[in-house]
């Protein structure tokens, strides 16, 4: 059933406070039924009959006055843990709950035993001019927060050497299977790109969920949904309205975009408060510019939070 949403106002006399109270009410037959806001103490628009019956229903179904002197509760409530004298905990972080800082200046092992740090480091060495990638990946989800390259020493480097610092999102591994017995099938996108849909048990390709890779819509366009905690990709109820995508190409999304070298100090600090969301089916990649004469290093760290940094 179609529904619109209405903000009422309500004033408790004897605190002289106001409380928005969100009613949903159900689209009327004969069109939509518009409550108007007026004066100070409330409803000004004139209701009777079934309509009113209608407005009364929701407003007891949805909200309670409370007496006394205090407020009234209605459906914008927000529960948060207790001190022991009630007042609330209200903790400012950027991280999820149970999700813990982890400061690292390698990837993790990306097959084989689960070894945390055990991938490539955030080093390179140069003997001169050149271009050199670093490759990040983490063996679970992340949320990537915040970070500092370095590059010694100073005279080796200059305005014009750079580094880039983005994602790199691999195509979703499909294989066509010649009988439409398959759980996905391909929309052209244009320019041979195209986008992965479900299909039960009659799609022209096999995907292997384990083994999909997600991109977020923006929109929320997509047909699948991702576990943020593990990052399982499912096929999502929301066909079409999904946050999540799957794609046959590969996409690069960028984070630092051709940051110069220059600096006297010899280092870049990001100290940025929103996190970014990471699929352990990324890679986060440096690359570093280097045309400058003269050997140098370039070394760096990051800080994600993750849910098992152990």
């Amino acid at each position: 059933m179609a529904f619109d949403i209405y903000q009422v106002r309500y004033e408790n006399l004897k605190l002289e406070l106001t409380k928005g109270l969100f009613l949903f009410h159900a689209e009327h037959p004969t069109g939509w039924q518009v409550w108007a806001m007026g004066s100070t103490y409330g409803l000004t628009a004139v209701v009777g009959g079934a309509d009113k019956v209608d407005f009364d229903a929701n407003l007891v179904s949805i909200s309670r006055v409370v007496q006394d002197e205090q407020e009234a509760i209605g459906l914008n409530r927000v529960d948060s843990k207790l001190e022991r004298d009630g007042r609330s905990v209200i903790a400012v972080a950027p991280n999820p709950e149970g999700w813990k800082s982890y400061y690292s200046g390698a990837g993790d092992t990306t097959s084989g035993a689960r070894v945390l740090g055990g991938g490539q480091r955030i080093l390179e060495t140069f003997a001169g001019p050149d271009t050199k990638t670093i490759t990040i990946q983490y063996r679970e989800p992340v949320e990537l927060h915040d970070g500092e390259a370095f590059w010694r020493p100073l005279d080796a480097w200059d305005v014009e050497d750079y580094f880039d610092l983005y994602v790199s999102i691999p195509a979703t591994p499909a294989t066509a299977n010649g009988s439409n017995t398959g759980n996905a099938n391909k929309v052209a996108l244009g320019g041979g790109a195209h986008m992965f849909v479900p299909a039960a048990g009659n799609g022209a390709w096999n995907i292997d969920l384990a083994t999909a890779v997600p991109v977020p819509s923006e929109t929320k366009q997509g047909y699948f949904d991702v576990n943020r905690d593990t990052g399982a990709v499912s096929v999502s109820s929301l066909l079409g309205h999904a946050d999540w995508m799957l794609f046959d190409f590969p996409l690069t999304i960028y984070f630092l975009r051709k940051i110069s070298m220059g600096s006297p100090l010899g280092v870049f600090d990001v100290d940025a408060y929103k996190t970014q969301w990471i699929s352990e089916r990324w890679q986060i990649k440096i690359e570093i510019t280097k045309v400058t004469t003269g050997a140098g290093k370039f070394g760096g760290w990051l800080l994600a939070y993750r849910r098992n940094p152990s």
